[in-house]
């Protein structure tokens, strides 16, 4: 069971964004300063009221929030590719509830999902992740805490947090973290072509129309639309074909769906936003 920690005073500002937050629903942990994760034991069931602020934070602290269930199944889709975020506008969906540090805007996308779905992670077979959509029994600093690098964290989009389903959240990230292997490949491959591209995800049992959505995504603009002489396809290591392999996994999407009781076309179109009073306001 999770228990209060002795301290001195909240810092006003902590205070004033933690209740900020649970005015919205947002259930706030304290994280220790210059750390990414609760020390406090037992804290994915902790459910912190206004009043026991003093109590839980100490000054300095940085401010968690719960993810999934306990903050009306909101959750945060992390990404730590360069690459990603590059491609991230154009391949999640939209949402107007982004945050990140200051060097790293956007880094993180927030959404609310019908299920209380658990972290997962589109990683590389080295471990390397990709990106990763953080849920069920997980937390993400939020401003005004600080990382361990000394960067602030701060509010990009403050509006509305996106609706949607798991089936289309998995659908984009698995989408978006092949979209990266295959510009990491064309940055080393240059005689690749979309066409090669195509064909390379479609032995991998990507069907056609997802494939070429990807291809448009990741191949720079002014890409060679045709097989040149010479043209091959891409060539990877078997861990990293079958990790793709997995990232698409229908059975994994059936389970999914299965849950909602919609069909597949249903669950992906599914995406709507609701109000969110931003934390732009918290000093007015």
């Amino acid at each position: 069971m999770a228990t209060s920690r002795e301290g001195g005073d909240v810092h006003p500002d902590t205070a004033a964004w933690c209740r900020y937050y649970l005015d919205r629903g947002m259930r706030v942990i304290p994280v220790p300063n210059g750390q990414k994760g609760p020390a406090i034991p037992g804290w994915p069931d902790l459910r912190i009221q206004t009043d026991d602020i003093p109590a839980y934070f100490e000054p300095g602290d940085n401010v968690g929030v719960l993810l999934g269930a306990p903050s009306g199944g909101l959750v945060d889709v992390d990404i730590d590719d360069d690459w990603a975020l590059d491609l991230a506008g154009l391949m999640l969906p939209p949402t107007n509830l982004r945050h990140g540090r200051e060097c790293r805007l956007g880094s993180h996308l927030w959404y609310r999902v019908e299920e209380d779905i658990p972290t997962r992670r589109f990683s590389l077979p080295d471990g390397t992740v990709i990106v990763e959509v953080r849920g069920r029994r997980s937390q993400s600093l939020v401003p005004p805490s600080v990382h361990p690098t000394g960067d602030q964290y701060v509010w990009e989009g403050t509006g509305a947090a996106a609706r949607v389903s798991p089936a289309l959240l998995y659908d984009r990230m698995a989408k978006l973290a092949t979209a990266v292997v295959i510009r990491r490949q064309l940055s080393e491959e240059l005689h690749l072509v979309p066409t090669s591209v195509v064909r390379f995800l479609r032995r991998l049992d990507i069907p056609v129309n997802i494939a070429e959505d990807i291809v448009k995504k990741a191949c720079p603009v002014g890409f060679e639309a045709e097989i040149a002489p010479g043209a091959q396809d891409i060539v990877l290591n078997t861990d990293l074909e079958t990790r793709i392999r997995e990232w698409f996994a229908p059975s994994e999407k059936d389970a999914l769906v299965a849950n909602t009781g919609r069909t597949r076309a249903q669950a992906l179109r599914a995406s709507s936003v609701e109000p969110f009073d931003g934390p732009r306001r918290i000093h007015e």
